[in-house]
């Protein structure tokens, strides 16, 4: 992309909200039993069906004590561990790989994250 383009979404017919029904939209059948939270908000990228199913099956090998359902959580304690600009490291590190994020909480929750983990990931964030 070159410095002064702009690119506007270009909406189709079917992308058109539809209308609510009077009893309001139903929920699904099923719960979701492990949905991960991030306190990061942004994705920088979409994922492809490859990469989840990889990150899923990573995911799967790493059976700790961590809950993903706490992630969030971690994420703030990691952005102190980092220092004034934690999240900012957590966002590039995130635009490399989100598995990056995932294995440093896992360590965190099984108090395994060493200083010697933080500056390797600190010098990854400054690589981006």
């Amino acid at each position: 992309m070159r410095p002064g383009l702009r690119y506007a979404p270009v909406f189709l017919p079917e992308d058109i909200d539809k209308p609510v029904p009077k009893n309001g939209h139903s929920r699904p059948k099923t719960v979701d039993m492990n949905g991960r939270e991030s306190f990061l908000n942004i994705q920088t990228e979409s994922s492809s069906t490859g990469e989840a199913a990889e990150r899923k099956k990573r995911a799967s090998q790493l059976k700790s004590s961590f809950n993903p359902k706490q992630r969030g959580a971690i994420e703030i304690k990691l952005a102190d561990m980092f220092g004034a600009n934690g999240l900012d490291v957590l966002v590039r590190l995130a635009s490399i790989d989100d598995a990056i994020i995932e294995r440093l909480c896992q360590a965190y929750a099984e108090g395994a994250l060493s200083e010697r983990d933080l500056a390797a990931a600190r010098l990854a964030a400054e690589q981006v």
